[in-house]
């Protein structure tokens, strides 16, 4: 299933040729609501060794940076009409979160940020699991397997 996270631009810095480099941790362990498609929530689990998991930090790497979200994953077939930049090569698991670095290279998305946009949304493909648990003392009906980022 395709799903989204959100987090918040706090720190930007401008490279010589304008563009604007940020690192953000883009995903953390938790359990978190996801709207089913009649409106109702379900409670879905990110656990540490899924989302830390070799697969899901390469899949983090050199990936593309959209404005918003597309109506599809991004692929090589429309890279061109919704990439805005891309992600570096630097992910990794600090402080229970998983951080990558990118490079914002589209002039129009570069002066949102500067208007005051901040939100930042990762894509991924998971398998969603039906297993009940708790984590961190929250209760969950759902777990997210096979992460991977887009």
């Amino acid at each position: 299933m395709q799903r989204y996270d959100k987090v918040m631009i706090n720190d930007y810095s401008e490279t010589e040729e304008g563009y604007l480099t940020v690192c953000v941790p883009i995903t953390r362990p938790g359990v978190f609501p996801y709207q089913r498609s009649d409106g109702t929530i379900q409670m879905e689990a990110k656990l540490p060794e899924d989302i830390f998991s070799d697969r899901t930090i390469r899949s983090a790497k050199s990936k593309p940076v959209t404005d918003d979200h597309p109506n599809e994953p991004v692929n090589l077939k429309n890279y061109n009409r919704y990439a805005k930049g891309l992600s570096h090569t630097d992910a990794r698991v600090e402080d229970l979160k998983l951080y990558v670095s990118m490079t914002i290279t589209d002039e129009g998305l570069i002066q949102k940020i500067y208007d005051g946009k901040r939100e930042i949304s990762i894509g991924f493909m998971s398998d969603v699991v039906a297993e009940s648990g708790a984590y961190n003392g929250q209760s969950y009906e759902f777990v997210q397997r096979n992460v991977e980022i887009n």
